[in-house]
């Protein structure tokens, strides 16, 4: 009961630009390239990591010499965020239809 608990507040305490932020740092593999793609600084990436993690009930992420690795749970993460990614383009692409009427 407790670990659903935990992953309840952690999923209500993360934001959109975390999940944006940290989705990027799996795509780029590196918090660096990361904060290039994203147009914002290596510190803010890096932070918004941190709190990412530390709300998350398990470790996310591990930080390499060559850059970022996901955890088993980190992956498990990506996974529903992609779900969540697919769902807002789908939006935003429904949205752009709807205003062209």
């Amino acid at each position: 009961m407790k670990a659903e608990r935990s992953i309840d507040q952690f999923k209500r305490r993360t934001t959109l630009r975390q999940i944006e932020i940290v989705s990027m740092v799996r795509r780029t593999g590196s918090i660096t390239a990361a904060a290039m793609a994203l147009n914002t600084s290596i510190a803010n990436v890096s932070r918004t990591c941190r709190r990412f993690e530390e709300n998350s009930p398990s470790p996310v992420f591990q930080k390499t010499r060559k850059g970022v690795v996901f955890t088993e749970w980190g992956m498990s993460l990506m996974q529903e965020i992609k779900v969540l990614e697919d769902a807002l383009i789908a939006f935003s692409e429904n949205s752009d239809s709807l205003s062209d009427r």
